[in-house]
């Protein structure tokens, strides 16, 4: 099957409605015979002859064809990138053939939310009257692999900076919102399927696709997992305080960003059962304040002193290191340590070198450990 993409290109919308979209292929038995029997074009009588040439003669390695127009897509791409590394199969390919070839394609469509432009699969489409359908998009597949698509991930994300959905394709593209390089906090919605090298807008592709084990992809089979780095912030008068999120936060109005910590807790909202069950048990932090010592911190309620309150839910953190190590790779112990001389300063290490320079050079006090976490915005588990 020869196979065109379209190209993740940064262009203008089209705004043109279009009156039916949907793809209507009866599946009934014996179906393939009616269509080598009627045909609708050339292409599709001999995509189906060949995939017929296929099943008859036991699984010879014959190879199918189906041509499908290439275009340029509207879809919006964050990379600088002029050439495109990922594309999507064109929308105009017949029925019958995505329908023989390759079922396990998904029609991804441009779709319009109360005026804003997003990408959405017809099953979030289908039933769903606050998305208005503007165009098709084009087909991308379930694992990546599948039909001859690459590893490139076509992965929806949000910003609750910028109240804002872009699109990433790329492994890079990832990395860098997880390790939050623009502080606008991307994380990923969803993951609406698995595309094409753009490098090759056709080629030809072997048929059974199933027969091919599934790439190697940062976001295929994983669990979403959010994430709150640890924010420090200032007041006018130098006291320091330790939070997940200062907005709207009664005790720190007068505080000011300061850092953000290179380890971050498992937001407050997450499936602990689903996360838990993944990665091991978990511990949930609270943001705590002591007026007494003007100290604003994270701990476990069990460790409340007299004197502290609590304020809300920080995050949680892993308990056992060799769990969440196997589940999410990347897994950094949390010390807490603070200075004897002004009890009101606080510091959170997260690595051993970090742990001495505090313990040993700067002789402060270690309060222990609050458990095990990652990095960043956001991580993919393995399940």
């Amino acid at each position: 099957m020869v196979v065109c993409m379209y190209m993740l290109k940064k262009q203008k919308w089209k705004w043109n409605r279009r009156s039916e979209v949907k793809c209507v292929l009866k599946r009934e038995k014996n179906q393939d015979k009616d269509l080598l029997r009627r045909g609708r074009k050339e292409q599709v009588v001999r995509a189906c002859v060949l995939i017929a040439k296929i099943s008859d003669d036991n699984g010879r390695k014959e190879q199918s064809e189906s041509k499908m127009r290439s275009q340029s897509s509207n879809f919006t791409s964050p990379t600088n990138s002029t050439t495109p590394l990922y594309g999507l199969a064109t929308p105009d390919t017949d029925c019958e053939v995505i329908d023989t070839l390759c079922p396990q394609l998904t029609r991804v469509f441009h779709v319009s939310v109360n005026g804003s432009p997003r990408l959405a699969v017809w099953k979030d489409v289908e039933n769903n009257d606050t998305l208005e359908i503007v165009d098709e998009a084009g087909y991308v597949a379930e694992w990546p692999g599948y039909c001859g698509t690459a590893d490139g991930a076509l992965v929806e994300m949000y910003s609750p900076i910028l109240a804002t959905i872009r699109y990433v394709s790329t492994n890079e593209e990832i990395e860098r919102a997880r390790w939050n390089t623009d502080r606008m906090f991307w994380r990923p919605t969803k993951v609406l399927g698995y595309l094409f090298d753009a490098k090759e807008p056709k080629r030809t592709v072997k048929y059974p696709f199933n027969a091919i084990r599934p790439f190697e992809n940062p976001v295929f089979n994983k669990i979403s997992i959010t994430l709150r780095p640890i924010i420090r912030v200032k007041s006018p008068s130098g006291y320091v305080a330790f939070t997940t999120s200062f907005r709207n936060n009664e005790y720190l109005v007068d505080y000011k960003f300061d850092k953000v910590f290179n380890v971050s807790l498992v937001d407050q909202t997450t499936n602990v059962t689903v996360i838990g069950d993944a990665c091991g048990q978990m511990t949930l932090l609270y943001e705590v304040f002591d007026p007494t010592k003007m100290t604003y911190r994270l701990k476990t309620p069990a460790s409340l002193a007299p004197t502290e309150e609590m304020v809300k839910r920080a995050g949680y953190v892993f308990r056992e290191e060799s769990s969440a190590r196997r589940c999410l790779e990347e897994i950094l112990p949390i010390y807490e340590f603070q200075n004897p001389k002004k009890p009101s300063e606080i510091h959170y290490a997260a690595s051993m070198e970090e742990a001495a320079e505090y313990s040993m050079t700067k002789k402060w006090t270690n309060l222990g450990q609050l458990g095990f976490s990652s990095w960043g915005s956001f991580a993919f588990a393995k399940r």
